[in-house]
């Protein structure tokens, strides 16, 4: 039938196509390189340092995992207070005072207490 010639035909075209290799992404975690075997640290064609994140940027860690919750919170204390003192700016206040405290903490651990902030909120 036509419909069977049809469908050996677009058969035989999906074969002369070249097949093309998909993209391999591999990605691995490991304290140094080192500490992979040879053999698997060929794997890898780039080295991404992570270290933990300097004083002053744990604050904006919190920021961002706390997002919407934050700023709403943030905004509204600002409408209800009188313009951008008071509980906002206690607010970031106590942001920036939680943030020190976390000195040494991984962003992980920064988004992991956020987290449990929020739902304990």
């Amino acid at each position: 039938s036509h419909q069977q010639q049809l469908l050996q035909r677009q058969q035989q075209r999906q074969r002369k196509q070249p097949q093309h290799p998909s993209l391999v992404l591999f990605v691995g975690c490991a304290t140094c390189r080192e500490d992979l075997p040879p053999a698997l640290g060929r794997v890898f064609t780039h080295v991404l340092s992570v270290g933990a994140p300097a004083r002053g940027e744990h604050a904006h860690l919190l920021e961002g995992a706390l997002g919407e919750a934050l700023l709403s919170e943030v905004s509204a204390n600002e409408h209800h207070g009188g313009g951008g003192g008071g509980k906002a700016s206690g607010a970031r206040a106590a942001l920036l005072s939680v943030g020190q405290a976390m000195a040494g903490m991984l962003p992980r651990d920064v988004a992991g207490v956020a987290g449990d902030a929020a739902a304990g909120a």
